[in-house]
């Protein structure tokens, strides 16, 4: 079982709608989360689905403050501090 499995599993139990992925980079598991609107946020992705090439610092400065998402999930820096 990977992650996104994990994540379609849930996106499919609460009929997930908006997802969030802080950390893309390559899109592996982004490209395989079926969910209809994704957000990937990465300043390095290196996938056309990467629509957010900022740091999540810049990104959450960005979004509106009331834009809620259904699934988060966050993979980027893998620092416990930045998280």
């Amino acid at each position: 079982m990977y992650r996104f499995d994990i994540i379609n599993y849930l996106a499919k139990k609460i009929n997930a709608i908006d997802y969030l992925e802080i950390g893309v980079y390559k899109g592996y598991s982004f490209e395989r989360v079926n969910i209809i609107n994704k957000d990937g946020v990465d300043p390095e992705g290196q996938t056309e689905h990467t629509n957010f090439r900022i740091t999540s610092d810049k990104f959450f400065v960005y979004i509106k403050p009331d834009k809620l998402y259904d699934i988060i999930f966050i993979d980027g820096l893998h620092l416990y501090e930045q998280s």
